[in-house]
């Protein structure tokens, strides 16, 4: 709120007393006089600016009670304190300039010279407690155009200057930490008026601090990489005001890259302010990426060649053991072959899983022994027709469970097709797979009499190897021989 006060003209000897010689001219307006007077008083008790009334001699004659409940000093202790114990020095001085400059006689002659000054002014409080105040100051003259005196209005700005200190305390702070910055920094208006920027955007653009302020850094650009940036800037808002990209720069034939981020400040109606960008150079990064990316494909072809390798040299060891097999007439030697062949088999089925298709170690449980069993029976077919029951639960298992479990599955199959066809009319075989919470429950079951309980050192030998893997697993292991062969696995994943 701005206070204009208008004062005509005053007696030379007491323009404070006006009022009353006034009163003294016309009894008739008397009352009309004390009407006023209070409503003066009314107004200028309950105003909050300071009003203050001095003579030529910048000695105080009349204040507003604002002033004194500003101060905390009686009128008499203002009258009577100097102005340079109530003021900091610079602004005492700033007082004493404006005086000497305004007040001296051959400016006082001609009214025309008369102008409103305005001055903030640091001043103490009778407690010393700092505060400021925004002054206005005006000289009045008489009816004839004699200076009789001074007036000054001011208002506190005590909570203005002190958010100012904060804020440049602030941009000190900023501009010290972004100066000793490697990374580039600017601050810009929206339309890209440049504000601000650090000792290293100059050093990247060659530009001085000089040259940059007050630029539009989108002339310095190519027009479509500026299109591009704006572009950019524009879509932020401010649920969403920070945005990041990559730049490329050629300079002295040389290609750098650098990393950029872009916020924008808004005002409560959401209209961008300004914006401040800062960027570091990414080119040994960006060089260290390509680096990695050329040995990652060196390594995939590597890679590539020796599972390929590896996946020859077990499918030989698979067909050598086949072929050996089918050339015995001895039945028992030949399931030993084949029960090793499937041995194999069963590694080679996860190794074409986990590094053959995409190479990921979590292996999708079902398919995996729908393929192990339906080879198994393939090496092992024969005139009877088998029957075989499979469910497994729809869900993944890391290759470091899941190998042990293939190598298990493979010695139940084996083992029935070997205790159990033979004795059977029609064999009938069932695998359940099933994932409960954080475990695994395997149920293997055949209608034969399951392992034999003779001494032969295949049979002894299988069931070591279930009872080992099964301990690798963490698991337990359950076998029922009544009417049938039943096996329980489970174990935690």
């Amino acid at each position: 709120m701005k206070l204009i006060i208008k004062i005509i003209t005053m007696d030379k000897e007491n323009f404070l007393n006006e009022t009353e010689n006034i009163g003294y001219k016309s009894s008739l307006h008397s009352a009309d006089l004390q009407k006023s007077h209070e409503l003066l008083s009314l107004i200028t008790e309950n105003m909050t600016e300071g009003i203050v009334l001095m003579d030529m001699n910048m000695e105080i004659k009349y204040v507003t009670p604002s002033v004194i409940k500003r101060h905390g000093y009686s009128i008499e202790e203002l009258k009577s304190t100097p102005f340079e114990e109530r003021m900091s020095k610079e602004s005492y001085e700033k007082l004493m300039k404006l005086a000497s400059e305004y007040l001296n006689s051959e400016k006082l002659k001609d009214p025309n010279n008369d102008k409103c000054v305005i001055l903030e002014i640091e001043y103490y409080k009778k407690d010393r407690t700092i505060c400021w105040s925004e002054s206005i100051f005006t000289l009045l003259r008489d009816k004839e155009g004699n200076p009789i005196g001074i007036l000054g209005v001011g208002r506190d700005i005590t909570d203005r200057k002190l958010t100012e200190q904060k804020l440049r305390e602030s941009e000190e702070k900023f501009i010290h930490l972004t100066e000793n910055l490697p990374a580039y920094v600017s601050a810009f208006l929206p339309d890209g008026t440049l504000t601000y920027v650090n000792n290293a955007l100059c050093e990247l653009t060659g530009y001085s601090k000089e040259e940059l302020l007050g630029k539009v850094f989108f002339e310095l650009m190519e027009p479509e990489e500026a299109e591009e940036i704006r572009n950019r800037l524009k879509s932020l808002t401010p649920s969403n005001p920070i945005e990041k990209h990559e730049q490329r720069l050629i300079k002295d034939g040389k290609i750098f890259y650098q990393e950029w981020h872009n916020r924008c400040f808004f005002d409560k109606e959401g209209n961008p302010t300004h914006y401040i960008a800062t960027g570091i150079d990414i080119t040994d990064r960006k060089a260290g990426e390509e680096k990695i990316k050329q040995l990652l494909q060196e390594k995939e072809i590597i890679m590539k060649e020796a599972h390929h390798r590896i996946k020859n040299n077990m499918l030989s060891i698979f067909g050598l053991l086949s072929l050996e097999a089918e050339k015995l007439t001895d039945e028992n030697l030949k399931r030993i072959l084949l029960k090793s062949a499937t041995r194999v088999q069963s590694m080679l089925i996860l190794y074409q899983k986990l590094y053959l298709k995409n190479q990921n170690f979590d292996v999708n449980v079902k398919e995996y022994f729908l393929d192990l069993t339906k080879i198994i029976f393939d090496i092992f077919h024969g005139t009877k027709e088998i029957s075989f029951s499979f469910h497994c639960d729809n869900f993944y298992l890391n290759s470091e469970k899941l190998y042990p479990l293939g190598i298990i599955v493979n010695e139940l199959i084996t083992n029935s097709i070997k205790y159990t066809v033979p004795v059977k009319d029609t064999p009938n075989i069932h695998l359940e797979i099933k994932k409960i919470e954080e475990s695994i429950q395997l149920i293997y079951k055949d209608n034969g009499h399951g392992i034999s309980e003779s001494s032969d050192s295949t049979e002894g030998f299988g069931l070591q190897l279930i009872d080992m893997l099964v301990k690798q697993l963490n698991g337990t292991l359950k076998f029922s021989k009544n009417q049938s062969f039943e096996t329980e696995i489970s174990f935690e994943i």
